[in-house]
């Protein structure tokens, strides 16, 4: 139905950032039914059991769309190569 990935530094502009969530994706017959939300709420679950207080990502969604109600923050706004992307961070509760 769809993945996503608890990943290290994918971003090579921010070394300091350490843990990302990123490839959320749902197959086009899947969307509109919770799954990336789902997604999200496990990847937050596995980051906070793994003991990762900050976990950041970058989207091209500018308003933050789907990552906003799980407590993701704008940070900033980049080019990542050739395309405008917002980064975000949430802190896990760790």
């Amino acid at each position: 139905m769809g993945a996503a990935e608890l990943k290290i530094r994918e971003m090579e502009m921010f070394p300091v950032y350490e843990f990302w969530l990123g490839g959320v994706y749902v197959r086009e017959q899947s969307r509109g039914q919770g799954v990336a939300s789902a997604l999200v709420k496990e990847v937050l679950r596995q980051a906070r059991r793994a003991g990762i207080a900050m976990l950041y990502l970058q989207t091209e969604d500018l308003s933050g769309g789907l990552y906003t109600p799980f407590g993701f923050r704008h940070l900033e706004q980049v080019d990542s190569k050739g395309v405008l992307v917002t980064v975000m961070v949430a802190e896990t509760g760790v």
